[in-house]
Formats: structure tokens, sequence, C-alpha cells
């Protein structure tokens, strides 16, 4: 097995332990498996198994304990990336509403700073990849337009913070987008009018971004995370 190899599946593995921490609702200061149980389920070699753990470690999601192993941190310190946001969430320490506040300090400036870079390729991309959002999903079945329509609203959001030119702001927001996906999903299954006004939004978000209207494109954002934010959470 060469390096790259090795550091892929110490990767996949990583991203395993993660899942079982939030499936079986670990308990801060909980230990994980012990490396040699580790290296018998994955079926890989000790040096491997314990990549695993110290990207988990780097990440600030674990801590070791000589003689007894590897146990979930209290992550609420721990660097900004989606996994520790899952966990911080599923353990009750981030809310939707704490989500919804963190982007409406951060998306607006996101869209006003796309409208000021005037990238006219991003720009275009943004407004057409909304133009054609608002028909192509008119026509499909709920769940499958559902889907669609949640993967499309994160990819859009996401594609007006790389055109931000703050390289900072795509790895913000992507971390808040996928907390918010499943509630996306959920709500839009029984709320499936909300689709078309948060399609309706973002190609008014798209024009202001395309016609380099910076106040204009923070508006409509602002307006957008506002007012679809309140329908998601809105018992």
């Amino acid at each position: 097995m060469d390096i790259r190899q090795q550091a892929n599946i110490a990767d996949r593995i990583a991203e395993d332990l993660v899942d079982r921490i939030l499936s079986d609702n670990f308990d801060i200061g909980e230990f994980l498996p012990s490396e040699r149980n580790l290296m018998q389920e994955f079926g890989v070699s000790r040096l491997v198994c314990r990549e695993a753990l110290a990207k988990l470690r780097g990440m600030g999601i674990i801590k070791t304990r000589h003689g007894k192993g590897a146990f979930l941190a209290d992550v609420k310190e721990a660097a900004v990336n989606p996994a520790t946001l899952r966990i911080l969430k599923a353990h009750g320490n981030i809310s939707n509403t704490d989500v919804l506040q963190a982007r409406l300090i951060i998306e607006p400036e996101a869209a006003g700073l796309a409208a000021s870079h005037r990238n006219r390729t991003q720009s275009e991309q943004i407004y057409r990849q909304a133009e054609q959002a608002v028909g192509e999903y008119a026509n499909l079945p709920l769940v499958e337009r559902t889907q669609r329509c949640a993967e499309a609203d994160v990819l859009f959001h996401q594609a007006i913070a790389a055109a931000s030119g703050n390289p900072l702001l795509p790895m913000l927001l992507k971390s808040m987008h996928e907390l918010l996906l499943r509630v996306r999903l959920e709500v839009l299954i029984l709320k499936p009018d909300i689709v078309s006004r948060a399609l309706a939004d973002h190609l008014k978000i798209a024009m202001a971004i395309r016609d380099g209207d910076s106040e204009g494109a923070k508006r409509a954002m602002e307006r957008h995370i506002r007012l679809r934010g309140e329908e998601l959470l809105k018992e």
C-alpha cells in the first residue's frame, strides 16, 4: 500500500468514526473502541489506524489518554469544520436558529462582495444556475424536486461565496449549509411551496450580482435568508 492509499483509507476510517460518534450518541469523555478492535474491524494495520485517530485528534474531536485510549473531546473550542459542527449540533450546542443567525451575518456580505468583485464568468454562471432551476424543477415529482432543490440551494450559496473573492467564506459556509441540509429536506417535503419562493429569491440575488449591484445583492440575500429561514423553522 502506497502513502496515498494509506491516507485515503485513514480518511475513510476517520469519517466512519465521526458517523459512529453521532449515531451512537457518544458522550464527552466516552472512549472509542481500542486500536486493536479498530484494526480488526476495518482490516487495517496499526499505522493506518493511528493515522485515522491522529486526524480526529488534529481536528479536536478526540483526545487520548496514555494506557486508556482515545475518547470524545469537548469540541466547543475545536477548529471549525463539518465534523466538529455536526457533533456540536448533535449535542445541542448549536441550534438551527444559531446557524441562520450566522448566515445572516456572513452571507449578505458575501453576496455584496460577489457583486463588487465583478467576475463576469462567475456572475453569469450564478445567474444561469438560478434561472435554469426555476423551470427545470417545476414538473419533477415532489420527492425528487425536494432533493434536487435542496442540493441546488447549497450549490447556489457556495457559488456566491466562491465569487466573493475571499477564500475563507466557502469553507465557513460549506459547514453551515451541511448542517441545514437535512432540515431543508424534511421541511420542503411538508411545505413544497417554499421551493418556488426560494428559487425566485435566488434569481433576484443572481441578477443583482450580475449587474454589479452590491447593496442590492446584500438586501436580496438578507431578505432571502431571513424569510426562508423563518419558514424552514416555523412549526
